[in-house]
């Protein structure tokens, strides 16, 4: 759509459509918009429907409203609509108000389009969630459409072709379809002393186009592409890489392929369907960009690597007025579902290793739990761990704070903590390869963070003690951190004897710093177990 759009979530998690039809007249608005009000439960919509706020738009238009299903069928439901026009300071606005139980409306919808005064379908927009508002400010200008996507680049915004600094590109040049592209010459592939190589883009850029011939592409050059709300960091090793998909007599005809999408509002909704869905909601703190990266020919499909190695160092710039604890980045794959990317945040910016491409974006993720509420003692703390995927629910709706913490439950808690990845087998005969926790007790297991309750029996449904947390904790405080200078001093808990000898210096050293702590008076209970929500606490204290 040639328009840009916000949108604004009110309640629900049922998927929506809306079909807009605005058979408006060719006007040089200053900001007109759509907002639209649809409730599929009470199936009832409200709602302004154009608002003009340079009041020169024509009040006698006539508006056309339509539901659509997902196999097409359009339901005009004007005339079930009352419309009726206003005007105040911000000029001529309509409002919609209507019961749509007649049309028998009940399956789920994915979108709505809107029309241009050509009667021309401009484009698709799709959202979920049972309650929306959405908001479409239009241009300033409209000068007609393209086939089907007025004077949008596709992504909802205008193509303006755009120009690169350093002289690549031409001022005003019409951009492809994919958005502006800045193939790169020789005299833009010039490394800094520092064998770096820097590219500023223009906000039109979506595409770099990097000869495979170029003598830049090497190991001990490294390559910075800085966009608005981004920065990439890619190694040369991994260009290379890319070469080697490709015999040395096709480089001449390939070049490597770096697209950098901003995903608009309406398609941020639509990838992040799959989370926002009942207690869970998933907001955008930043921008979302879809990215790629691959090595094209004059013949033949793209090439991909599965994976990069070494991995590129991705920044992106979080908005201001977030809530911090709750916002990190997520990479988003093709079924919708999020996955939290651990990295640094400083001055307003999040920087991390990433090993593919994909969609990556800055959210505020925010789920809650029924059985935990705003005044639990560990609430902060679980939504936290929860955003960062550290902690789950025992099932969407319940958190279970109270429930007691086994072996194999606090093993994936620190396997997630430290981001361990599976590499190779346990000896556990007791943990079967079905198990859920089958792979983070491996992993935790050649991480040297766990043992057995016997050679070959790592006991996974048992609850875990307290000296057994205050020993892994420590493994994994290690691991993370380093070996660390502490004073060595016994702890002063009063039942410090009933301690076992195996776990003295852990549990004096996971006190010392902090990461446990008595139970009442002077007291450790080391035989004791730990609930889900102390649990949380403790992984909490091990992070930075």
């Amino acid at each position: 759509m040639n328009a840009s759009a916000k949108w604004k979530r009110l309640s629900g998690a049922v998927a929506v459509m809306l079909v807009i039809s605005l058979a408006l007249p060719v006007l040089a608005l200053a900001a007109d918009r759509v907002v639209f009000h649809f409730d599929k439960t009470s199936q009832t919509v409200t709602g302004a429907v154009y608002y003009d706020d340079a009041n020169d738009a024509d009040p006698s238009v006539t508006k056309a409203v339509y539901v659509e299903s997902p196999q097409g069928t359009q339901i005009d439901i004007t005339n079930l609509l009352t419309m009726t026009s206003h005007t105040n300071g911000n000029g001529l606005y309509y409002s919609l108000e209507g019961d749509l139980s007649s049309t028998g409306v009940t399956e789920d919808v994915y979108g709505f389009h809107w029309m241009d005064d050509n009667s021309v379908f401009a484009g698709l927009d799709t959202v979920t969630g049972s309650v929306y508002q959405y908001v479409y400010e239009k241009p300033e200008s409209n000068t007609g459409n393209n086939g089907g996507n007025g004077s949008s680049n596709g992504n909802g915004s205008p193509s303006t072709g755009g120009s690169i600094p350093d002289g690549s590109g031409s001022e005003g040049e019409e951009s492809d379809p994919q958005g502006a592209e800045w193939i790169l010459t020789e005299e833009d592939l010039q490394p800094d002393s520092n064998g770096r190589i820097t590219l500023e883009l223009d906000d039109s850029t979506e595409v770099l186009r990097i000869p495979a011939d170029t003598d830049a592409i090497a190991e001990n050059v490294e390559w910075v592409i800085q966009g608005t709300a981004f920065q990439l960091t890619i190694p040369g090793k991994l260009l290379l890489e890319h070469l080697d998909l490709l015999h040395s007599n096709e480089w001449s005809q390939a070049e490597i392929v770096l697209q950098m999408k901003s995903l608009q509002d309406e398609q941020i909704s639509v990838v992040t369907a799959a989370e926002n869905q009942g207690n869970t909601e998933m907001t955008p703190a930043g921008e979302v960009i879809d990215f790629e990266l691959f090595v094209e020919t004059d013949e033949g499909d793209p090439l991909r690597l599965t994976g990069f190695t070494p991995a590129l160092t991705l920044s992106m710039r979080i908005d201001m007025d977030t809530e911090d604890r709750l916002t990190y980045m997520y990479t988003i794959n093709e079924m919708g579902n999020a996955t939290y990317v651990p990295g640094d945040k400083k001055d307003g910016w999040l920087t991390a290793k990433v090993s593919h491409f994909s969609p990556y974006g800055i959210f505020t993720y925010e789920k809650d739990y029924v059985d935990v509420k705003g005044s639990f003692w560990a609430y902060d703390v679980i939504r936290q761990l929860t955003a960062q995927q550290i902690v789950y629910g025992v099932s969407d709706a319940e958190f279970a704070p109270s429930r007691a913490v086994t072996r194999a439950e606090f093993t994936a808690l620190l396997v997630r903590a430290l981001q361990l990845k599976y590499v190779a087998d346990h000896p556990f005969q007791d943990v079967k390869d079905t198990a859920w926790y089958a792979a983070d007790v491996a992993a935790a297991y050649q991480a040297g963070l766990v043992e057995g309750r016997a050679a070959d029996q790592f006991a996974p449904q048992e609850k875990i003690t307290r000296e057994e947390m205050a020993v892994m904790l420590m493994r994994a405080y290690e691991r993370k951190y380093g070996q660390q200078t502490l004073s060595g001093d016994d702890n002063a808990f009063t039942d410090r004897t009933s301690i076992s000898p195996w776990a003295m210096v852990a549990v004096n050293e996971a006190v010392e710093l902090g990461l446990l702590v008595g139970q009442g008076e002077q007291v450790f209970n080391p035989k004791a177990w730990t609930t889900r929500a102390e649990s949380a606490q403790v992984i909490q204290q091990l992070l930075p």
